[in-house]
């Protein structure tokens, strides 16, 4: 039945009772008077009924009912190890309430530390020999210098030389021809001649020294090449051993476990002290979730 349909009914029931009490007041009036008639002196009888109005009201029942249900979490996160090692410290337990980055527990690996240092001294040799590789660039450029100057003084030394070959030569042939108008000894000729060979072995020696610098000078290119090569080499190595350091810290950070986000605890498998197996060497059970 709609609600219209009630109030309208509960009216009715309500001026009905009213009605019923109205006659019933009406007809014990009526009795009254009769018995004062005829009955004056006998004791005056009166029947009083109180009436509580209750005012309508619409509205309904209120209704409860209890049925099993499950709660499942948005969000679940099974904590395993990445690496293996000793449970050191576990901070949180079933029930507790954690935030996004907290530390839940720790695990000792002293051996995985001892890496990150021998990584970072691996970086710091990389660089050293990285200035050193520089350093023999450096040299390398100043000996490749040292030799153009020195291509310079032999070319000097050439022209020395070949100005001093002409000169005896200019000696020797003058000389000749006096020998030969027989206006000087013999003895004069030979020595000249001796002095142009002195001077033409000097010529070609200057020259050789000159080839020796061009080659010396060439060598220390090459030298620079290779310093300069070495330098690059030993610049990669340090990216290397940077590389081979940063992935040792991260996998020491791998000791401490954090949470995920904010969560409550609901599981640990481990105490302080238990060894705890990483994942990708068959841990059967997580840390916690």
């Amino acid at each position: 039945m709609s609600k219209p349909w009630i109030l309208l009914t509960v009216i009715v029931v309500c001026a009905a009772i009213g009605g019923a009490f109205v006659m019933l007041d009406a007809h014990g009036a009526a009795e009254a008077a009769n018995s004062d008639e005829h009955d004056e002196p006998a004791a005056r009888r009166t029947s009083a009924v109180q009436v509580e109005a209750v005012v309508p009201a619409t509205g309904g029942l209120e209704r409860t009912t209890t049925q099993p249900g499950s709660i499942i979490p948005d969000k679940s996160a099974d904590l395993f190890a990445k690496v293996s090692g000793y449970l050191d410290e576990q901070s949180v337990d079933i029930g507790d309430e954690v935030k996004k980055g907290d530390v839940l527990a720790k695990i000792d690996m002293p051996e995985l530390h001892k890496q990150v240092d021998r990584s970072k001294a691996a970086v710091d040799q990389a660089k050293a020999q990285v200035v050193q590789a520089q350093a023999r660039v450096t040299t390398a450029e100043a000996d490749w210098k040292a030799a153009k100057e020195m291509i310079k003084l032999h070319e000097a030394n050439v022209e020395d030389a070949q100005s001093m070959f002409n000169f005896r030569t200019k000696v020797f042939n003058r000389f000749q021809q006096l020998v030969a108008e027989k206006a000087i000894d013999l003895k004069l000729v030979d020595e000249k001649e001796e002095h142009m060979h002195a001077s033409a072995a000097a010529l070609t020696s200057a020259k050789a020294s000159v080839l020796s610098a061009e080659a010396q000078a060439a060598a220390s290119e090459a030298k620079i090449d290779q310093a300069k090569a070495d330098l690059v080499n030993a610049k990669a190595m340090v990216e290397v051993a940077e590389a081979q350091w940063q992935k040792d810290i991260v996998l020491a950070e791998y000791t401490v476990i954090k949470s995920p986000y904010d969560g409550i605890v609901t599981a640990r498998h481990y105490w302080p002290g238990d060894f705890v197996q990483a994942r990708d060497q068959g841990a059967a059970f997580p840390m916690l979730t």
